[in-house]
């Protein structure tokens, strides 16, 4: 969740125009009737998760950058100790990331803050999805497609006979079936590699 600490005055007129119609999740969501230059973004704890800092540590966003606010003190982060992914990002951009990426905060032993990504990025393991397909569809082409090799051989010499007719056969049932299987594996897959 991100939350918007200061706006300019326009701004809040448009979020209280926004927030009285049904519409106003579709204009926060969209960003683009919103002056965000000046604003300062806090981002709730589940979106910046802390490393070695206390717990009451908050990060917070503005046009020059990181801040970590610690006690009612600002620290600003360096933008050498931003991932590269951050640096010269606008306060609509970085609004925009928050909705579907993460934060780790890390605090080194002087006092200072590193903001990094959080790696995994909400909506499941894309890569893994993948993999997972594929590998259902190739597993069950195998088994299929060796079980109709050995079904052939036990008939002798009636063995490519048999075959061209088991291929036949069953070559479209089989590629429906990988298909089925496929699609099986890639959400088990794509589920067991997302984020918690």
């Amino acid at each position: 969740m991100v939350r918007i600490k200061k706006l300019s005055l326009s701004l809040l007129f448009s979020l209280i125009a926004a927030a009285s119609s049904l519409s106003a999740m579709e204009t926060l969501t969209s960003f683009n009737d919103l002056d965000m230059t000046n604003a300062t973004l806090e981002f709730s704890p589940s979106t910046a998760r802390t490393c070695g800092a206390e717990e009451n540590a908050a990060l917070f966003y503005d046009k020059e950058g990181f801040f970590v606010r610690e006690d009612d003190n600002d620290v600003r982060v360096h933008g050498y100790d931003t991932d590269k992914f951050f640096q010269g990002k606008s306060v609509e951009e970085m609004a925009r990331y928050a909705m579907i990426g993460g934060f780790k905060v890390s605090q080194f032993d002087n006092g200072q803050y590193a903001v990094r990504t959080q790696g995994a990025l909400k909506g499941g393991g894309v890569g893994g999805a993948t993999g997972g397909f594929y590998f259902g569809k190739f597993l069950t082409h195998f088994v299929c497609h060796g079980a109709i090799q050995v079904a052939a051989l036990c008939t002798g010499p009636a063995y490519f006979a048999t075959l061209a007719g088991l291929e036949g056969t069953f070559m479209v049932p089989i590629e429906a079936a990988s298909n089925v299987v496929a699609l099986g594996f890639g959400v088990a897959a794509g589920v067991a590699t997302g984020p918690v």
